[in-house]
């Protein structure tokens, strides 16, 4: 796998990043997902996440001087370069009461997932770079502030073939993700 190309900050741009890397999902992927969101009653005041930025984080880092972004893409390269695609299937829709967090996730990560979150904390950790080191809860977030939303009873299983993953900047003060490099 090879990345995608971007221009790295100048060298002496400290300005803290909030990135993380992530399952990016196709657009096929995404539409099956918005088409389960739209399986839930949502409560207010719940906010519903955007298509655009539905995704599964691997591992979040903030506080990452932008000038250390290259460091991160060769991450997300050496990681890559044992790549095995594997089968996630998105089978569990509940909301967290702490946080209010309506989600879709797997009721059995697969072992390729939890091998590729791990290799990514260890590169990173390994560099001296800051992630958030909470257990791994593999999720796709649907909605926040969604205590009282309700998921469908019944759904087909989303069944999602993995193959690859992305480093993604959150843009401070805009609400976008910009996808940095796609392995």
């Amino acid at each position: 796998m090879s990345a995608s190309s971007v221009s790295p900050p100048p060298p002496d741009d400290t300005s803290p990043q909030r990135l993380f890397f992530a399952l990016w999902p196709g657009s096929a992927m995404r539409e099956r997902i918005v088409r389960h969101q739209a399986l839930w009653q949502m409560s207010v005041p719940a906010k519903a996440t955007p298509a655009p930025k539905l995704h599964l984080t691997l591992l979040f880092m903030e506080g990452v001087a932008a000038n250390r972004v290259p460091e991160l893409m060769e991450v997300g390269a050496a990681v890559a370069s044992g790549w095995v695609d594997f089968d996630l299937i998105l089978d569990r829709a509940c909301v967290w009461p702490r946080g209010g967090i309506a989600h879709l996730a797997p009721s059995q990560p697969p072992a390729e997932l939890l091998r590729l979150r791990a290799q990514l904390a260890g590169e990173v950790e390994r560099r001296s770079l800051p992630f958030d080191g909470r257990a791994f809860a593999p999720h796709v977030t649907l909605a926040r502030r969604a205590q009282e939303s309700k998921p469908p009873g019944i759904f087909p299983p989303l069944h999602w073939r993995v193959q690859g993953f992305a480093l993604v900047r959150s843009v401070l003060g805009t609400g976008r993700y910009e996808v940095l490099g796609r392995w």
